[in-house]
């Protein structure tokens, strides 16, 4: 599994066996390493996702843990929660939240950021509120999170605390990526 990520004019490239850092100039070149394969604290089994928080500490998604480093790579700290079930993306929130999409609990954990768990989002279905198989996850404008609903072919809008606003719905569409200005989708 493969990730990529853009912090503060880098291109970052992420695996098991490492994250690979480069800059983003004419001629990019190989700036830092760190990771590698395995399942201690540093170490990656299995990175699904990459976020940067307002203060650049970078947040690898890696099967069932959250490992957070200092944006030179650096450990720093990890959480996870009993409530994952299969833990997809992850996004943070400009307050901090960090949100991880569940693609078999169907729904989206929350934790605060201090890494306590604070509360899950969404229900198995396809009515207002409900997803099938969350995948991407943003954060826009007044903190709305923005949830890629890949079964049900749409991307569902909630408020900060999980409240449904609406959906956009793409039918026969396979929404892979997501992404979102400050000011909000499209914008």
């Amino acid at each position: 599994m493969k990730m990529l990520f853009l912090l503060m004019g880098l291109f970052l490239l992420g695996s098991s066996e490492g994250v690979l850092a480069k800059s983003l100039t004419l001629k990019p070149k190989f700036l830092f390493q760190f990771g590698k394969q395995g399942s201690n604290k540093g170490e990656f089994v299995g990175p699904k996702d990459v976020a940067i928080d307002l203060s650049d500490r970078i947040y690898v998604l890696d099967e069932k843990r959250i490992q957070v480093f200092v944006s030179n790579g650096i450990y720093l700290a990890e959480f996870s929660s009993t409530n994952f079930v299969r833990p997809y993306a992850l996004a943070i929130g400009r307050l901090g939240n960090i949100y991880v999409t569940d693609i078999e609990a169907n729904c989206v954990h929350v934790f605060n950021k201090d890494f306590q768990y604070m509360q899950k989002f969404g229900s198995t279905g396809n009515g207002e509120g409900e997803l099938y198989c969350p995948r991407q996850i943003a954060i826009g404008e007044s903190e709305n999170v923005y949830v890629v609903d890949w079964h049900n072919e749409r991307v569902v809008k909630f408020n900060s605390v999980g409240g449904f606003l609406t959906n956009f719905v793409f039918p026969g569409s396979d929404i892979w990526g997501l992404a979102v200005n400050p000011e909000g989708v499209g914008r």
